[in-house]
């Protein structure tokens, strides 16, 4: 799977056993592999036609990279097909873990990974929002399962889970500390991770200011933050 799209393989694998929910008859090995050899035929056809010319272009027209699309999903989800009938999913994930770690040791997959930089970008877009108390710019940057962890009460912080909750606390938040303003420190991200350290800054009643350091840790998902966890000093 493309490192800018990491959840792909799992939405592949739950469209794989939804299937199997809708079409539960035809789905023991044998079957799954006599459609696996009929999916990989019409894929051979798909790429015969990218491959082709002359006659074949002007039976069929150009080719359309979305059919090919289609019928390389097909192929995969048979054999994901075999991977749920005998549960071998961790199996796989390991497999696929070593040789991309091999792969990255001998050079031959770049070490830096693309999804960091839109991940960096993701964090930044939902922190502006934030100093600039815009709820709804907020939660367009959240995922709708986004999960925040607050830095109180002690020791483990408040958890709030989904965008109702998380933006319950932004307007309980907003409403009691209306000068409120975090300042980025240092921000740096590997992947689909992002650690943001901060100063958040604000004035009491009587005028007085203050201030508090601490470290916000991001996990973002397809261009959205899926967890926020904040921690702070003292």
């Amino acid at each position: 799977m493309p490192d800018d799209h990491p959840d792909l393989m799992n939405k592949l694998m739950a469209s794989v056993a939804g299937l199997n929910q809708r079409f539960p008859n035809g789905n023991e090995p044998f079957q799954i592999i006599t459609r696996l050899l009929e999916e990989a035929g019409e894929l051979a056809q798909q790429v015969n036609h990218f491959e082709g010319t002359g006659v074949k272009r002007e039976k069929y027209g150009e080719p359309d990279k979305a059919k090919l699309a289609k019928e390389v999903m097909d192929v995969m989800r048979c054999a994901l097909q075999i991977a749920q009938h005998y549960a071998i999913h961790n199996e796989l994930a390991a497999l696929i873990e070593r040789a991309y770690e091999r792969l990255t040791a001998e050079g031959l997959i770049a070490s830096a990974d693309i999804r960091t930089e839109p991940t960096l970008e993701t964090v930044l877009r939902f922190h502006d929002a934030l100093n600039r108390h815009d709820i709804d710019a907020m939660m367009a940057a959240l995922t709708d399962d986004s999960v925040f962890e607050n830095t109180y009460p002690p020791p483990d912080g408040e958890r709030y889970a989904g965008q109702r909750a998380v933006r319950a606390f932004w307007k309980d938040f907003f409403a009691s500390s209306s000068t409120a303003h975090i300042d980025v420190e240092e921000v740096f991200a590997s992947g689909d991770r992002c650690v943001l350290r901060w100063v958040y800054r604000w004035t009491d009643k009587d005028g007085t200011p203050g201030h508090m350091r601490g470290v916000d840790v991001f996990r973002v998902r397809e261009g959205k933050v899926a967890e926020k966890f904040s921690y702070v000093k003292g």
